[in-house]
């Protein structure tokens, strides 16, 4: 054989042999061993869905690398095209990042109130500085990376000593959440902006206030290359331009069409400032610093702008989105570049799958519901539903009917006020949507489920009332008043004949479980657990079980014949937000506000393995696993989180 033969035959068989390891991969997920008790050990996390909510980009100092932080960790691009290069899993969710001067070194602020020092090259940790009580809103290296700011919720601008992590000055004035610190270029004054809506700029050398700067509202600030002046974005819509030297007022750039300047950057040459006015609106804008002319008007995405960032060499920009984008933009010209990244998330508040296992929809605290074809362990996306159209929202609960045709969908405004509807699973076309909730305040519809047989629906409320509706024509059969305060879930037992919601009890500050005979309304039994708010239900598969968690972080088993109480499991340091059984009903699945999934021997109660892997907040409520579901062959565990992200677990072989 000639050599260019023998080349196409090496290439030949070396595609065979790539199919045949993807085969092996898709048998073995396939036919993946069920989830048991004597597997627990063995179980890890297969897949993940979603990168996380989007917080800041920012590029490095060649221009050649743009992090992204987000909820699930830090994402790096190449900074021209967009290809992702890296994720790092920093194991927390992710709110302000920084590169060292030298491109080497990259600095976190974390959600668990803790700062990172990672290498950019691996992602190695290098140190963690410790000592915050809040979240770390801001980081930034000094100009020539020996110190390193950070401000955080705790109102305190902190100043490290890069080297060893030794801290070395705490800077205390704010009287409100630091949510922006930065380094003057020349290295020698430091500003920090705070929700107390002041300005404060400290001499770094010994961290002696100089000047207080009052902005009127919470603030973003950016220095000028020149370190002279330091402009200010505020929410009343105004740039403001201030002298460093002494604090005075400059300009005042005001008359916008919006408010809420989230974020802004000088170009390199400091001539224009680039803008990101969230608040409703979306799009960056680009301003000549001497004359403050505007010059363009950056339009392409469809949520708020939340970071903007020019590359080092002044001719491009990156912008970060509500709307899970990232996107460059030619400076010149105003033009959108092709490289856009997608698929970032926003808090999942809710998964839900099918009876026959093949569909999994996932909400969002944005309102979105995403449904995905289920197959070897992979998600497929079919198509996006966006409720309450135009307003702001949250998808706070989803349920499948029992055919899969129908899913139903507890929406909800930022105001608390909630309708339950009703979408066709096929097309994504809105069928109904269900009202009787009040329309004002505490009526926040908590939770949907329903009955095995699929004749009904059942919703929850913050306001405290159980809603039933027939789905044969939708008219509303009853609703139960018994709780006066707050329904957080519901479930039907597998033969339909009993309802249980969880729920609080407001006159004795008990957390309740309540059990109602279905078929005429009959409140069954009461069962009171501890001084705290029952979050959570539900039935084992045979009926005979019923488990309930608590805001405390324990779990309760019942017996569901007579509401006797059985066990009480131990070990969530945050409150269940949702529980499930396995198909076989030995394992109980729980995830918690801790940001872990615990299984647990059903019958004992014995705690058997605890998963990690969704990002680390603290103790921030922002921070938990939302929903937990099984594959109905037992296969699979499937938990979505605040992270932004929903993972799959499986047992390895």
């Amino acid at each position: 054989m000639t050599r260019i033969q023998i080349k196409r035959v090496a290439q030949v068989l070396s595609v065979i042999l790539l199919l045949l390891v993807a085969w092996r991969s898709i048998l073995r997920l396939s036919t993946s061993t069920p989830l048991r008790l004597g597997n627990a050990e063995h179980i890890t996390q297969l897949a993940q869905w979603g990168k996380g909510r989007l917080e800041q980009v920012t590029h490095s100092p060649d221009g050649k690398i743009l992090a992204v932080a987000s909820s699930a960790g830090i994402y790096l691009y190449d900074a021209k095209t967009l290809a992702e290069e890296r994720f790092i899993d920093v194991g927390a969710s992710v709110i302000s990042i920084a590169f060292s001067p030298g491109g080497q070194v990259l600095a976190l602020g974390l959600y668990d109130n803790t700062v990172q020092l990672r290498r950019v090259s691996d992602g190695k940790l290098l140190r963690t500085l410790e000592g915050h009580t809040g979240y770390v809103n801001s980081v930034a290296f000094a100009p020539d990376g020996q110190m390193l700011a950070s401000g955080t919720e705790d109102s305190i601008v902190w100043l490290w000593r890069v080297s060893d992590g030794v801290l070395l000055y705490k800077l205390e004035g704010h009287t409100h959440p630091v949510n922006s610190v930065v380094f003057a270029p020349n290295g020698q004054v430091l500003a920090s902006g705070s929700y107390d809506a002041t300005i404060r700029l400290w001499q770094v050398k010994d961290g002696t206030l100089l000047h207080i700067i009052e902005e009127f509202s919470e603030a973003n600030i950016a220095f000028a290359p020149d370190s002279q002046t330091l402009a200010t974005g505020a929410w009343d819509g105004t740039i403001r331009f201030w002298r460093v030297t002494d604090g005075t007022l400059l300009h005042v750039m005001e008359g916008y069409p919006i408010n809420c300047v989230w974020s802004m950057d000088f170009a390199p040459d400091g001539q224009t400032l680039a803008s990101a006015n969230g608040c409703a609106e979306t799009v960056v804008r680009l301003w000549r610093v001497e004359d403050r002319t505007l010059l363009h008007t950056f339009e392409g995405h469809t949520g708020d702008v939340i970071s903007v960032d020019f590359a080092p060499d002044g001719q491009t920009l990156v912008s970060a989105s509500e709307d899970r984008t990232v996107k460059l933009w030619q400076v010149d010209d105003d033009t959108p570049l092709s490289a856009t990244v997608e698929g970032y998330t926003d808090n999942v508040t809710s998964i839900a799958l099918t009876s026959d296992g093949q569909t999994l929809a996932t909400g969002a605290w944005d309102g979105t519901v995403g449904l995905w074809h289920t197959s070897n362990g992979t998600l497929h996306r079919l198509l996006d539903i966006r409720v309450l159209e135009g307003r702001t929202d949250i998808a706070s609960s989803l349920a499948f009917s029992p055919d899969g045709q129908t899913l139903a969908i507890a929406a909800n405004t930022h105001l608390w006020e909630g309708v339950v509807q009703l979408w066709q699973v096929s097309d994504g076309v809105l069928i109904r949507t269900l009202s009787g909730f009040l329309d004002c305040c505490d009526h926040e519809v908590t939770s949907v489920a329903f009955s095995p047989d699929g004749q009904l629906l059942a919703a929850g409320e913050v306001g405290g009332r159980i809603l039933l509706w027939r789905t044969s024509d939708w008219t509303m059969v009853d609703m139960l008043e018994e709780y006066r305060r707050i329904v957080h879930d519901l479930a039907f037992s597998p033969d339909g004949q009993i309802l249980a919601s969880a729920g609080w009890l407001p006159e004795e500050e008990k957390s309740i479980v309540q059990l109602w005979r279905v078929s005429d309304r009959t409140l069954l039994h009461t069962l009171k657990g501890p001084d705290t708010s029952a979050t959570s239900v539900a039935f084992s598969l045979d009926g005979q079980t019923l488990a309930s968690g608590t805001s405390d972080g324990t779990l309760r088993l019942w017996r569901a014949s007579d509401g006797a109480a059985l066990y009480t499991l131990k070990g969530h340091t945050g409150a269940v937000t949702s529980i499930a059984f396995s198909p076989d009903g030995q394992t109980i699945a729980s995830g918690a506000g801790d940001n872990t999934v615990r299984l647990w021997r059903a019958k004992d109660g014995a705690l058997l393995r605890t998963l990690e892997g969704h990002a680390d907040c603290g103790d921030h409520w922002f921070c938990e696993v939302s929903d937990i579901v099984f594959t109905p062959d037992g296969r699979t565990l499937l938990s979505g989180a605040f992270d932004g992200t929903v993972r799959l677990w499986q047992v390895a072989k």
